[in-house]
């Protein structure tokens, strides 16, 4: 990549929160070099593709955005469900464009526009300088305030207290079309229904462990949200046979075909302990934690089980629309929690049966979108239920994996849920039938081992931000 202000670690960051495994990246303006003007951006950037604007001020301050669109001078804006503004220094905090707002305003008079006050780059009639960058976190681009003035907080999410710095250089970094040839960031693995080939996946799977040791991570929490009947708890019990040993289906967590949710409770299931009453030597290092269904956009409560205040005992009851209500146990409410008590990946669970509303669906998982990309968690999709899919009743549940209704399946709910398509997957649960399958389970191992990886990714992350705190120099004394 060419010479710019990212360290490695930032890039590492990026490439998380853009859910790539790398990105190739090319240098395509410089503001202290081609000068400080739209005129100049708009002749080194129209028309380049997805994009990274990256501004450093004087006092170190690293923040910007992204968007897969491409900028011009046609005075229009830009719907992009993919774009968000971040700060890599000195703190590390993204804010993802709210759906199916614009997320960028192309002006020939103006750098690049994020939402309309959120962030300006090169203000129409301003001298170069600092005074030519402006950013006030708006409705586009939403943030939490905390106690105090939230106008303020706004002005200075972004950039800090900007004035006194002053401004260092504004890069603008284009992605370059070979970042989307290559693998994202679930690794693709070559799907075989042979038996040694799910013997060697399975094998895999169930001897994954966390891949960060220095925060005392030994298991991975997995959450797994979405509406009443998308097939959650079967998703579980789907997993949970997969990975035994192939002596029959299990059902550990109740499911059923209903209106109302079967599951009533936050149930974790470990599966390193299931491993024992499964008497099998290992089922993976994950803990698999079933929510009932909601029929709102409003999951009171899902903040503190974000945050890592999962009750020990797993016994918070919840009501059909309602993550936690008075009937259950106050949630743990100490702060001395920890990160292996965290949340490490949300499941978010679409039924095949709503691809024909997928919109709607999708809209009521927006507010927990926020709330898991706000804090930087790993996670993906699954699409459930895919036997009702005719060409599954005709070609079967392995080679309707590969056609391209299905994959264009893959594509709308990734759009719609922020992910990458690669981190949308398929499945055929087990209901009634008696004895598993090797095409089920192929593509159930396939699914988890993406949660693993994704996870992997995530601490991979981890793992480098901390590295580089540890090496940075000690301050000096004034």
């Amino acid at each position: 990549m060419d010479r710019t202000y990212f360290e490695p670690h930032h890039k590492k960051q990026l490439e998380a929160w853009m859910n790539w495994n790398e990105i190739t990246c090319r240098v395509l303006f410089r503001g202290s070099e081609q000068g400080h003007t739209p005129q100049a951006f708009h002749t080194a950037c129209d028309n380049k593709g997805p994009t990274i604007v990256l501004i450093k001020l004087g006092k170190g301050t690293l923040f910007g955005g992204y968007t897969s669109a491409n900028w011009d001078s046609s005075n229009t804006s830009v719907v992009d469900n993919t774009a968000f503004l971040f700060q890599l220094y000195p703190t590390v905090k993204r804010y993802p464009v709210a759906a199916g707002s614009n997320a960028i305003t192309k002006n020939a008079n103006s750098g690049p526009i994020f939402g309309t006050t959120d962030l300006i780059v090169y203000q129409t009639g301003v001298p170069p300088g600092v005074n030519s960058i402006s950013s006030t976190l708006a409705a586009t681009y939403p943030f939490v305030a905390t106690p105090g003035n939230a106008a303020i907080q706004a002005n200075n999410a972004l950039a800090g207290t900007v004035p006194p710095y002053g401004l260092a250089d504004v890069e603008i970094i284009q992605i370059l079309p070979s970042t989307f040839g290559e693998t994202p960031l679930v690794h693709h693995i070559d799907l075989d229904c042979a038996p040694d080939a799910v013997e060697k996946l399975r094998h895999e799977v169930s001897c994954w462990e966390p891949s960060i040791s220095n925060l005392l991570v030994t298991k991975a929490n997995v959450l797994f949200v979405g509406a009443l009947g998308a097939g959650k708890s079967a998703t579980i019990n789907t997993i949970v046979t997969a990975l035994s040993d192939g002596s029959g289906i299990r059902h550990i967590a109740a499911s059923r075909n209903s209106t109302v949710s079967v599951t009533r409770k936050l149930l974790g299931y470990d599966l390193s302990k299931l491993a024992k009453q499964e008497k099998t030597s290992k089922l993976a290092k994950l803990i698999l934690l079933d929510s009932a269904g909601w029929s709102g956009a409003s999951y009171p409560g899902m903040d503190l089980l974000l945050d890592g205040r999962i009750p020990h005992d797993n016994s918070v009851v919840i009501g059909d629309a309602n993550l936690f209500d008075s009937r259950g146990p106050t949630i743990r409410a100490e702060l001395n929690v920890t990160y292996s008590d965290s949340v490490h990946c949300v499941v978010y669970v679409v039924p095949y049966a709503q691809l024909a509303n997928l919109t709607t669906y999708c809209q009521s998982l927006i507010v927990l979108i926020d709330e898991v990309t706000s804090r930087g968690l790993s996670s993906v999709a699954v699409i459930t239920g895919i036997d009702a899919d005719e060409l599954v009743h005709k070609r079967g549940v392995f080679a309707a994996y590969a056609s391209n209704e299905l994959h264009e399946a893959r594509k709308k709910v990734a759009s719609e849920l922020r992910l990458n398509p690669g981190q949308v997957y398929l499945l055929k649960n087990y209901q009634e039938e008696s004895q598993p399958n090797l095409q089920v389970d192929a593509l159930t191992l396939f699914f988890t081992r993406g949660i693993q990886q994704n996870v992997d990714s995530m601490f991979d992350s981890i793992a480098l931000g901390l590295q580089h705190i540890r090496n940075m120099p000690p301050k000096k004394d004034k």
